[in-house]
């Protein structure tokens, strides 16, 4: 009989450590896709502010342009003649590791930057970084979607 209630119980436990961690993974989801939206806001409004608390000290930005590190990114921030006059996204995907989240969506952008029209959709991947209570972005890449021929 002792058995039977050691083993009910342990299975009760591990089911309930089990949903916890999956609430966990859907309430980072949600933070961190909030987040995303926050950065793409703030790119449009042309925030640098927002930058130095949002990214990591070691963050990097990979995009067609080559790479980019924090310092770069938010004095390109207030450098860039970049006209953005909507953004959106879409089915956003995370992948947990420890403290460490990758997010990845279908962004759309309606821009031009230094008369360079930027591409749409494109596919997004920011990894985020947990430190202390915060998450922090450590890595944003973006490649422009390619149109695929349905016939092909």
């Amino acid at each position: 009989m002792k058995r039977i209630l050691i083993l009910t119980v342990l299975t009760v436990l591990t089911a309930s450590l089990s949903l916890g961690q999956k609430m966990d993974k859907g309430a980072i989801k949600e933070k961190l896709t909030a987040m995303e939206k926050k950065a793409w806001d703030a790119w449009k409004n042309h925030d640098a502010d927002f930058f130095k608390g949002y990214l990591a000290d070691e963050a990097l930005l990979v995009g067609a342009s080559g790479v980019m590190n924090k310092e770069q990114m938010i004095k390109g921030m207030d450098e860039a003649s970049c006209e953005v006059r909507s953004v959106s996204q879409e089915d956003f995907q995370l992948v947990m590791s420890g403290d460490t989240a990758i997010l990845t969506y279908k962004a759309h952008q309606d821009a031009t930057c230094d008369e360079y029209v930027l591409p749409t959709p494109v596919w997004a991947t920011s990894v985020y970084v947990k430190r202390g209570e915060q998450w922090l972005s450590l890595l944003y890449q973006e490649t422009p979607a390619m149109a695929m021929d349905a016939e092909e």
